[in-house]
């Protein structure tokens, strides 16, 4: 049995076998590819990540999906996470990134 993937960043811990995240005590579901994302942002936090690595890093590098989905997921996992989807930076011209508290 493999172990679970779970990672733990300030106030969110993720999840990525049961695709979930605890956010100060909430639970929340998560897509695989917002799953993939926010673990991507969480274990290099103040890293930015273009659309085209954190798609990547979250679907596999055959993927068909399109970068600009990835605005789509983070938007998605600004709403799901709150106050701490205010973490969640968009830089101009390359990606986003989580910035640590």
């Amino acid at each position: 049995m493999a172990a679970a993937r779970v990672m733990a960043h300030e106030r969110i811990i993720i999840d990525d076998d049961a695709r979930k995240a605890i956010v100060t005590g909430r639970c929340i579901s998560v897509t695989p590819m917002e799953c993939g994302i926010l673990s991507a942002l969480l274990h290099m936090p103040n890293t930015t990540f273009s659309r085209q690595e954190l798609l990547n890093y979250a679907a596999g590098l055959d993927s068909p999906t399109s970068e600009r989905a990835v605005d789509v997921h983070v938007a998605s996992l600004r709403r799901k996470l709150g106050v701490a989807g205010e973490r969640i930076q968009a830089v101009r011209g390359e990606g986003y990134r989580y910035v640590a508290e």
